[in-house]
């Protein structure tokens, strides 16, 4: 029988992360697969290159309908990679019939320990389809997020309830899917804030969120997810060039324990580099910094970003991959 199922998307600029993500799978789901769709050439070239007999491609292109593409139109790139979202397992359950769940997984999400505790408490419950609470800290301004739930970690079985949800969310991403606060639903999440009445039985809420770890609930959870963690959104991550070093945000805005550094964020970035020693030299191309020696506002724009917004920031040797002039 074949391993767990995982499917992602992302382009080439979030495909360090990416790397990341499939680093952790083979870590800690044995047999496990992992479908991306590629949003653009470079990322699916790349990929390709790879040969990894546990990543299987899906071209946009390919995926495409008319009415995604005439959503593509009118949608910022983040709003239509949202749009994709509900799309992507049911794709996945099409091309794969041995897959009996597909479980949505964001390409920012990295996996520090087994997943088993989270897909056995899923299977345990009889659910169709799983979702995670945001279960904010406290002190957390929600006024910035998309809800109660959160799309980072989504199985599916294959079957006609999880199906039905599926082209529920689908339609609903497609009436509306912004990136602003106003009218609406937020983003792809904001659609999920009524499934538990909507849907019942059907969905299973994680009755342990401690098991998803992200910027927004780690000092409320920290204590209890310390000792055996089990997955961490990195939201808000961020690679940066400055002059030949790579400069790591670790997170935007948010205060991090200083704790989850050893146990979190290191070995996420050693995952990172050691990932992209895998691709050519020069086919990425980090934003820029404006360089403090050459240029003061690299003084300005890095300075307060340290001092008022809970950067975290790591300098590191730029890769080769990261190197020399971006090859198209």
């Amino acid at each position: 029988m074949a391993g767990p199922m995982f499917c992602t998307l992302f382009d080439s600029g979030y495909l360090p992360q990416g790397l990341a993500l499939l680093r952790s799978l083979e870590r800690h789901v044995p047999g496990m697969g992992l479908w991306v769709l590629a949003m653009d050439d470079r990322s699916h070239r790349l990929l390709a290159a790879l040969q990894h007999p546990q990543l299987h491609l899906l071209r946009l292109e390919d995926c495409e309908t008319d009415e995604l593409r005439l959503a593509r139109r009118q949608r910022s790139w983040g709003e239509y990679c949202w749009t994709l979202t509900p799309f992507l397992p049911e794709l996945v359950l099409a091309r794969d019939p041995d897959a009996e769940v597909v479980t949505y997984i964001d390409a920012d999400c990295w996996l520090a320990g087994p997943v088993d505790s989270m897909l056995n408490r899923f299977q345990a419950s009889g659910a169709h389809c799983m979702i995670t609470p945001h279960a904010y800290s406290p002190h957390r301004d929600r006024t910035a997020t998309a809800g109660t739930y959160c799309v980072q970690f989504m199985p599916f079985r294959r079957t006609p309830q999880a199906l039905a949800m599926l082209h529920w969310w689908q339609r609903r991403c497609l009436e509306h899917c912004s990136g602003k606060l106003g009218p609406g639903p937020l983003g792809d999440q904001g659609h999920l804030e009524d499934w538990p009445v909507r849907f019942g039985a059907d969905v299973f809420v994680l009755d342990r969120p401690a098991l998803t770890l992200a910027p927004w609930n780690i000092e409320r959870f920290w204590q209890e997810a310390a000792t055996q963690p089990c997955l961490y959104h990195f939201q808000g991550f961020r690679l940066f060039r400055l002059g030949p070093l790579l400069v790591i945000r670790a997170t935007a805005g948010v205060p991090v324990p200083r704790r989850a550094f050893p146990l979190l964020f290191t070995p996420y970035l050693r995952d990172i580099l050691g990932m992209l020693q895998l691709l050519p030299r020069a086919v990425l191309a980090p934003r820029s910094l404006p360089s403090p020696w050459k240029d003061p506002r690299g003084f300005l724009l890095l300075l307060p970003r340290l001092l008022f917004l809970h950067w975290c920031v790591r300098l590191r040797p730029l890769p080769p991959a990261m190197r020399g002039t971006l090859r198209g």
